[in-house]
């Protein structure tokens, strides 16, 4: 394996009176990734066969790196769906007139109450860019960033007040595997409950409902789910890696804090202690990002000492766990 980086730092006090200072800090790291030479042996996959984990070492192409399928590409008079059984992309019209003949009766299934969506592969056409069979071999992005770092100041202001602030950053060529929401929108029985996948789903059986809650059978309202079905909601096997790797690039207020420092003055008489700081900080105050999945900072498995290939190389998998929570702490020290 190849790799490089470069690391950026600055720290300095742009102000200073005896009754207030500011003192700023910023750091950044890039880093670049590629696995050159495996020998001769064959891409390996990170977790096994669980088919939902899409990272792999594969030579050209940094550790870890996500693969996955991806829908055929087509004009903006096709979709990537085959409705007729030739094996082509249908054109919008053909799309229009399949759907123009369809009811809710058609589409819901009656043993499980199911909505039917279009989701096997054939019907859905999928890319193979390179012709060699498999649909689940697209470079999908790399799961750590080009850069990330941090920036911040602290402010002492009436002799003996410390506010303190941080944020932290990633970005470039930065992609996570959000299977918290795969699972919620596209499982056709544990999942289609978030918001815009029942929607979908909703429209693509109804074709719309009037105001009194009726199909109205719309075959626009029918085109318009199924383009947001294919491109937004399908995930999962056999589709995996599809609309489930997202760019993940964020901003996050890390840290706010305020600091009073008792002047020692007024510690003579407190038993012998000669310093002593009361502290109210908040950490992860806010985040933005493009990310659409519960947090980019969380994944499926932690870090280890050993050569597990999970440990080191199953990287950017949102999968199941809490978001970085907001915590609020109040701290007391002293020293003697």
């Amino acid at each position: 394996m190849k790799g490089r980086g470069i690391e950026l730092g600055f720290q300095g006090t742009i102000y200073s009176s005896e009754q207030f200072s500011v003192d700023l800090f910023a750091g950044a790291s890039y880093l670049w990734e590629q696995v050159t030479d495996m020998g001769g042996a064959p891409p390996i996959k990170v977790g096994g066969s669980y088919p939902r984990y899409r990272n792999f070492i594969i030579e050209g192409y940094a550790p870890g790196a996500h693969f996955g399928a991806k829908l055929l590409p087509t004009d903006a008079n096709h979709l990537p769906i085959d409705f007729n059984g030739d094996g082509q992309p249908d054109s919008r019209d053909e799309v229009l007139a399949y759907l123009a003949t369809l009811t809710p009766e058609d589409l819901i299934n009656a043993s499980n109450g199911q909505v039917n969506m279009p989701s096997s592969v054939g019907l859905v056409l999928l890319a193979d860019e390179d012709g060699d069979g498999d649909l689940l071999d697209h470079y999908l992005g790399k799961p750590t960033p080009d850069w990330q770092g941090s920036f911040g100041a602290t402010i002492r202001f009436l002799r003996n007040f410390r506010l303190y602030t941080a944020f932290e950053f990633k970005a470039g060529n930065y992609y996570v595997n959000n299977l918290t929401f795969a699972f919620r929108q596209a499982n056709a029985v544990i999942g289609r409950n978030l918001p815009w996948s029942a929607e979908v789903v909703r429209d693509y059986a109804t074709g719309g409902v009037d105001a009194n809650g009726n199909p109205m059978n719309d075959p626009q309202v029918r085109l318009r789910a199924l383009e947001r079905w294919l491109n937004e909601v399908l995930a999962l096997a056999p589709f995996s890696g599809l609309d489930t790797i997202k760019p993940a690039d964020f901003l996050r207020w890390r840290e706010l804090s305020l600091t009073y420092d008792v002047p020692r003055s007024q510690l003579q008489r407190l038993w012998g202690i000669d310093r002593l700081s009361f502290t109210l900080g908040v950490r992860n105050l806010a985040l933005w990002t493009r990310y659409d999945g519960p947090d980019p900072e969380v994944n499926a498995v932690g870090r280890g000492s050993g050569s597990q290939l999970d440990q080191n190389y199953l990287d950017g998998v949102d999968a199941f766990g809490f978001v970085m929570p907001r915590r609020v702490t109040f701290t007391v020290r002293f020293g003697f």
